[in-house]
């Protein structure tokens, strides 16, 4: 799964926890994506505090409940909003 966000140019850590974190390093193209997100119900917390990536970042848990349509989901709408 990293390895897919990995591909779209997200600077993932190479790490087995489930957690990951994915920013446009952008407050406009954070909040767009956010938008994005939730119009195809999608529903990540979204981090902007003190130390956090410029402009936020989007964390995402994936677990052996995830099904293959909720990620497929995710890819594409990530794909469409680049």
């Amino acid at each position: 799964m990293k390895d897919k966000f990995r591909e779209l140019g997200f600077d993932l850590p190479q790490s087995p926890a489930p957690i990951f974190s994915i920013t446009f390093y952008d407050e406009g193209k954070n909040r767009r994506f956010y938008r994005i997100l939730l119009e195809n119900g999608i529903y990540p917390p979204f981090l902007n505090y003190p130390g956090a990536p410029p402009g936020g970042h989007f964390r995402f848990i994936i677990t052996s409940l995830t099904t293959d349509e909720q990620i497929g989901l995710l890819l594409d709408t990530i794909k469409s909003s680049l």
